[in-house]
């Protein structure tokens, strides 16, 4: 995997190399190879590393492949009935142990923003009860957050 040496990533060299030997056999699996890496090096580039790290150390684990779902290029290409946006918060929420400021930490936004987010799409539910609504008794504990 293309990444930081101290981890044992290989250099852009080694890589590009593979792709080729790739090439002559079959071109549409140096093709999937290549943006495999690209994909990681994206992430890498437009990141911190407490952002990327978590994920390289899963894909180099769990033997997870990165893109190539689409050619960005094709005019055809349309997204229908799915939220892009959505999937990601999911499993970066899931990916955080749906832990709330980890799962902001890793997409760069706010706790707030997240929260919002997980929200709307039905990832967190929201106390809808009115201070003075009798649940428990008179017992009831009332939070803000």
């Amino acid at each position: 995997m293309n990444g930081p040496r101290a981890t044992g990533g290989a250099r852009w060299s080694d890589t590009l190399a593979i792709v080729r030997e790739f090439a002559k056999v079959d071109s549409s699996i140096a093709h999937v190879f290549g943006f495999h890496h690209l994909m990681l090096a994206t992430v890498r580039l437009f990141s911190r590393p407490d952002q990327w790290q978590p994920w390289f150390e899963q894909t180099a684990r769990k033997n997870w492949f990165w893109g190539n779902a689409l050619n960005p290029l094709d005019t055809r290409t349309q997204v229908k009935d799915f939220k892009v946006e959505d999937a990601l918060l999911r499993a970066a929420y899931r990916f955080s142990h749906y832990n709330q400021v980890h799962t902001a930490n890793l997409l760069g936004l706010s706790r707030n923003v997240t929260r919002t987010r997980l929200i709307k799409i039905g990832e967190l539910a929201v106390n809808k009860r009115r201070p003075g609504e009798n649940v428990q008794g008179e017992r009831m504990l009332h939070l803000s957050i």
